[in-house]
């Protein structure tokens, strides 16, 4: 057999690199491949030919540190981890390096006198100066090695000793060195109140508490006067104790409570139980569970003296409930006209009286236009002294006239002075041919006054005296007839038959061909202008008496 160690097909007889881990001459293990040459114990034998690696006398196979030189083979904690390489020698579970005992186990790292040695290890655990093995008080400091009572256990340490002589013996007296006879420790921390600092263990010292035998830690005085909340019978100062104060947290000295629920009104969210909170309450002493407020003012009607809002304090308003500022009683029967369901007390109710604030009684209505006589300016269709219509007359009022439209031939007005003298029998005459877009006016104008104003309490209502000679007047033969308003020359407003602003027509009972036409203007003007004309025109001849105006 041709031996070849390294199979590179050079005998191992003539191979200068038998293992074939590139060195030849000089390589600490010839006969295994050691590449990078590593000899840790550096006795010139290769690692991976050493037998005994850390070169401590023991074989890797039997060696509890095969790679750390020990020797003697130390193993505190029997773990089969050589002490040389064990992380945690003493197998505490603590690591060497964070152990205050490396070598001695002491797995809770105990250290009675903080000295960084753990007491496993440490020959004074109390670091009173003292050998545990000398001390006689070898976990309690006592350095003087006092003992009292000569027993041989340090006074530190011997739970038979009563220094303060109260009967209770040191090691289980709360005060061993102040009189404590009874044990008493009113926040059970182990330390007597005799001698407690802080006896109520409000982490408040007696001398700066406020309540030093009752816990207030955060020293709360509600009424400010030295006596802290925990402690204090009257919290809110105000004279009544915690246990019949029905505010117990603010000052209620009458202990007043209007709504009567046992909380008192100082701290009563809700003095007057009507569900809503006073805050938001808009009669917080007086119940108003709806919160109406008639007249928005904010107070709400349960409080509020004045409900509607006019000015008139309800106890002697007419009209409580509704505004009447001006206090008006058109009926005198106590009751405002804003509330009287019979404002003119001729027990007609408003709703169905045909004069609501004219008394008429027997609802009478001459001219069936659904206005009262007692209160239509036109119920009388005269124009005169005796009538609510007064006409436009010479001197205060002037005339004008002329044509319009399409050149007419018949169209015209004949003494238009007659319309404005005293004589209501006389009139002026208009003319006009029928059915065609052209007619005749007869303008009216007031000198005096310079205006009629329709501001309240207007409208006013405009009146005409027409006829027709030898004939009947009615709407529809009015259709080419409109009335219109001036001022300044300006048309304000017009009313003819069908229009927004309609005419109406009134026999004169005194005169059988006699007729009234009127209709109510709502804007100022300075005088007044018939037309007579147009396609709609059925008339060839009108008469104008009068202008009238009704004053308001």
């Amino acid at each position: 057999m041709q031996a070849d160690l390294d199979g590179d097909g050079i005998g191992d007889a003539c191979d200068d690199d038998r293992d074939g881990d590139g060195i030849g001459a000089g390589d600490n293990c010839p006969v295994d491949a050691n590449a990078d040459q590593l000899d840790s114990d550096g006795d010139g034998a290769g690692d991976a030919c050493d037998d005994d690696l850390d070169g401590d006398g023991l074989a890797n196979g039997v060696d509890n540190c095969p790679l750390l030189a020990n020797p003697g083979q130390e193993d505190d904690d029997g773990d089969g981890h050589g002490d040389a390489c064990d992380a945690d020698r003493d197998g505490d579970g603590v690591t060497n390096g964070m152990d205050n005992c490396p070598a001695m186990a002491n797995a809770g790292q105990e250290d009675q006198d903080g000295d960084l040695v753990g007491d496993s290890c440490d020959p004074d655990r109390d670091g009173d100066g003292v050998d545990d093995v000398g001390d006689n008080c070898p976990v309690d400091a006592n350095p003087g090695q006092g003992d009292a009572d000569g027993d041989g256990v340090g006074d530190a340490c011997d739970a038979n000793t009563d220094s303060d002589g109260d009967g209770v013996s040191d090691g289980v007296d709360n005060c061993p060195s102040v009189i404590n006879a009874g044990q008493v420790d009113l926040d059970d921390d182990g330390v007597g109140d005799a001698c407690d600092a802080d006896v109520d263990g409000d982490n408040v010292a007696n001398g700066a508490d406020n309540c030093p035998v009752m816990a207030n830690q955060d020293q709360s005085d509600l009424d400010g006067d030295g006596q802290g909340d925990a402690c204090d019978d009257d919290l809110d100062g105000d004279g009544v104790s915690q246990g019949s104060d029905n505010c117990s947290l603010v000052a209620n000295p009458g202990q007043a409570d209007l709504d009567g629920d046992g909380q008192g009104d100082a701290c009563d969210t809700d003095d007057d139980a009507d569900t809503v909170d006073d805050a938001s309450d808009n009669c917080p002493t007086v119940a108003n569970i709806g919160q109406e407020d008639r007249d928005l003012d904010g107070a709400g009607d349960a409080c509020d003296d004045d409900v509607d809002g006019d000015g008139v304090d309800d106890v002697a308003d007419n009209c409580p409930l509704v505004a009447n500022a001006s206090q008006q009683d058109t009926d005198g029967d106590g009751q405002g006209d804003a509330c009287d369901t019979d404002i003119d007390g001729d027990a007609v109710a408003n709703d169905s009286d045909n004069c609501p604030v004219d008394a008429n009684a027997d609802q009478a209505d001459r001219d069936l236009d659904g206005i009262g006589d007692a209160c239509d300016l036109v119920s009388s269709v005269s124009c005169g002294p005796d009538s609510p219509f007064m006409p436009l007359e010479t001197p205060d009022a002037t005339t004008s006239d002329g044509l319009f439209g399409l050149l007419c031939a018949l169209c015209g007005v004949s003494d238009p002075g007659l319309a404005i003298d005293a004589d209501a029998d006389t009139a002026a005459r208009m003319t006009s041919s029928v059915g065609l877009a052209a007619g005749s006016y007869l303008r009216v104008s007031s000198q005096s006054p310079a205006v009629f104003s329709a501001t309240p309490p207007a409208p006013r209502t405009l009146g005409l005296m027409l006829s027709r000679p030898n004939a009947l007047l009615t709407l529809d033969a009015l259709g080419g007839v409109a009335i219109v308003t001036r001022r300044n020359g300006v048309e304000q407003e017009r009313a003819a038959v069908g229009t927004l602003l309609a005419l109406q027509l009134f026999s004169v009972p005194e005169n059988a061909n006699r007729y009234f036409v009127n209709f109510q203007a709502t804007q100022d003007f300075d005088a007044v202008e018939v037309r007579f004309g147009g396609v709609a025109n059925v008339l060839s001849d009108l008469r104008v008496h009068q202008a009238c105006v009704a004053y308001p």
